[in-house]
């Protein structure tokens, strides 16, 4: 994890929020042998980070409407369209992420 994401995480003023989105693409991504995240640890991870599930609405789907298409990775999209609907920052090393600034969208880039 970069210096800047660690500091920031770190930092007792951080909201750690995570959304079912990844969760759902953490576990897809296991299934498929891209990662090595099984549930026991993932399930330490969010206790050890101290995140806040953040769950994925019938809203946030919709906010998908409209969205250009700076990105065509579906979770990615996903992601943007809770971030603009909660008005909180992705944290991203994804510069084409930073496409929808113009929108909105509130980006912590590492």
């Amino acid at each position: 994890m970069p210096v800047k994401v660690r500091t920031l995480l770190s930092a007792s003023s951080t909201v750690r929020l995570l959304s079912s989105v990844s969760i759902t693409e953490i576990v897809l991504k296991t299934a498929l042998g891209k990662l090595n995240i099984p549930e026991p640890s993932l399930d330490q991870l969010i206790c050890d980070l101290q995140l806040t599930m953040l769950p994925h609405t019938p809203t946030h789907a919709r906010r998908m409407y409209g969205l250009p298409m700076h990105h065509r990775e579906p979770f990615d999209r996903m992601l943007i369209a809770v971030a603009l609907v909660e008005d909180i920052p992705i944290v991203t090393s994804d510069k084409d992420i930073e496409k929808y600034s113009d929108m909105g969208l509130k980006v912590v880039r590492y």
